[in-house]
């Protein structure tokens, strides 16, 4: 046997050497981080949504950005696509979504958001060969709202565009594709979203599902108001757990109830026959059955009571300008105390009045048929009656004198009105009552005269029927006195121009005359020097003054204050000195 050679040796050591790496690196598992900045901006949806992912396997990144945020960019690589594709490398990685703030007054429009609801966001959904694969997806735009149609494009990075709207089916090529759905809105702004699905070469055996209803049982008795809790599980040795839209729930009266592991619905009268179907994603199909019994419920009406006004009661009658209490009570036996919007009031002449158990309201002249009604949750009605009568004062009018007359004192004003009520016709006599708010009661019918105070007067016609309805109409007028004419003054002594002397008294006379008093007297005249101040009053008088040139003024004052003036000027002086006599030589003896 041949010896090997040493370089022979080394080189199957570096091969086995590689072969053990690449199949060691082939199962190698690393983490894929992938941040939002910041993170109220938005989020990164991911497929395979797993946090360690094979090496080598294919990956798909799309940011979806928040309201008020739009995408920037990837980092660390800048990528500005809102979808990124790629095989996992070697070794642990970030990808970081940076969103920033959209400015509304920008050109810029945010773009639609995007979400792809079939196929599922999974480890990489798989299918079998030339299965039909529905694809679903869902887009709203911030501007246009949901978007719909030829809008939604669907493209494979393997198969290419796969077709177009938010539904269809296609089958796939064999092998791991991206799908993208790419929305385009009005502004021709695009959003984005991304799912991978692996389609197998060949469709493995399918195997058994299992599975079955929790509740309800068979058996069980319910009422058509009451809401019955379904549950139920499906297993498949293949799929797993199945959830959603894999459980199917019927009646067999009322058809399909809906989806799902857990669900609440109310059902129709009758004894149904309630089938939880099982499917698994080859459509393999269990189906369990329980019976249940649903049965109509008997409802009782409320019962509806008017405690006021109750009928026969002598406070049943009012007037149009009352406000009318009305209480009540509404109670139903199912229900229990009902809210305020079931209990209504009506009036057969006005309609509705009110809702609750008490309100207030005033009502329109007549006899009204008071209906309180009652409704319950089955729409069962209740309900109480009574009746009142509502009464209308009468009608006032004032013929004479008008609103605004003026009059003098002493005048005998003549008061003229009249009233009509609806039942009792013209008022007359004592119905009638005429008042000032000056001087109290005028008198009673439909004339009178009366002789008022100065002043202004509200003058009120306050007419009452048989019914105890009261009308009232106000005017204002005033008696006042007729325009003052001032009196008139005349200085008769003394004379413009005389001269007195200091030691001796001066004689005033004057006469003063008013047109409506006559001649004036005592106080009413003053008389006045501009030196002295006053000097007197009344018609004549004697007075010294002081010495200078005086202007003397008589004032005439009447009971009106009204006044009127004459003036004189005269000068006084003081007196000549007298001369004293030399007294006589006494003779020398």
């Amino acid at each position: 046997m041949l010896a090997e050679k040493p370089y022979l040796r080394l080189f199957k050591y570096i091969f086995v050497a590689s072969v053990l790496l690449l199949l060691t690196a082939g199962h190698c598992e690393y983490s894929l981080s992938t941040p939002s900045e910041p993170p109220e901006g938005g989020i990164v949806r991911r497929d395979p949504n797993s946090s360690s992912i094979p090496h080598e396997f294919p990956v798909a990144l799309t940011a979806v950005p928040n309201e008020g945020f739009v995408f920037s960019h990837w980092e660390p690589t800048g990528n500005e696509s809102p979808i990124v594709r790629f095989r996992m490398p070697d070794g642990d990685r970030t990808r970081t979504a940076v969103f920033i703030p959209f400015d509304p007054n920008s050109a810029v429009s945010q773009p639609p958001k995007v979400t792809i609801v079939s196929p599922t966001r999974n480890d990489a959904t798989q299918f079998e060969n030339a299965e039909r694969i529905l694809f679903s997806g869902t887009a709203v735009d911030p501007e246009d709202g949901n978007l719909t149609g030829g809008s939604f494009v669907w493209v494979s990075n393997i198969d290419g565009q796969i077709g177009t709207g938010e539904s269809f089916t296609t089958v796939l090529s064999t092998g791991h594709h991206t799908i993208t759905l790419t929305v385009t809105d009005s502004r021709q702004v695009e959003g984005a979203d991304a799912v991978i699905a692996i389609v197998a070469v060949a469709a493995p055996d399918n195997g058994a599902s299992a599975g079955g209803m929790t509740s309800p049982t068979s058996g069980d008795e319910y009422l058509t108001t009451d809401t019955i809790h379904f549950t139920g599980a499906g297993h498949d040795q293949e799929d797993g757990t199945l959830t959603g839209a894999s459980l199917v729930w019927a009646s067999d009266i009322d058809g399909e109830i809906g989806t799902g592991e857990s669900l609440d619905a109310t059902l129709s009268e009758g004894n149904h026959r309630i089938s939880l179907t099982i499917s698994d994603r080859q459509q393999k199909k269990l189906t369990v059955m329980n019976d249940i019994v649903v049965e109509m419920l008997v409802n009782e009406p409320p019962i509806a009571a008017i405690l006021s006004p109750l009928f026969g009661e002598s406070a049943l009658t009012f007037l149009t300008a009352d406000s009318i209490d009305f209480n009540g009570v509404a109670n139903d036996p199912e229900d229990g105390v009902l809210p305020r919007e079931s209990i209504v009031w009506e009036s057969d002449l006005d309609g509705q009045i009110g809702i609750g158990e008490s309100i207030s309201a005033s009502l329109s002249p007549g006899v009204h048929n008071i209906t309180l009604t009652a409704t319950d949750s089955q729409q069962a009605e209740g309900i109480g009656l009574t009746i009142v009568r509502v009464h209308a004062p009468p009608t006032v009018a004032i013929t004479s004198p008008a609103d605004g007359d003026t009059f003098l004192p002493g005048d005998s004003i003549a008061f003229s009105g009249s009233a009509d009520d609806l039942e009792d016709g013209a008022l007359t006599g004592a119905s009638l009552v005429w008042a000032s708010d000056v001087a109290g009661l005028l008198g009673t019918g439909g004339t009178i005269n009366a002789n008022i105070s100065l002043g202004r007067h509200a003058i009120a016609l306050i007419a009452t029927d048989s019914q105890g309805g009261v009308g009232t109409v106000t005017i204002s007028i005033i008696v006042a006195l007729p325009p003052n004419v001032p009196p008139t003054a005349s200085i008769e002594s003394p004379v413009f121009g005389e001269t007195f002397r200091t030691d001796g008294d001066i004689a005033f006379y004057g006469i003063g005359n008013d047109t409506e008093e006559g001649s004036l007297k005592g106080a009413s005249l003053v008389w006045t020097s501009d030196i002295d101040g006053e000097v007197g009053t009344g018609e004549a008088f004697n007075v010294s003054l002081s010495e200078g040139t005086h202007i003397i003024i008589l004032t005439v004052t009447d009971s009106r204050e009204g006044a009127g003036t004459s003036s004189v000027t005269i000068t006084v002086v003081a007196p000549e000195p007298t001369a004293t006599p030399e007294p006589a030589a006494t003779p020398v003896p």
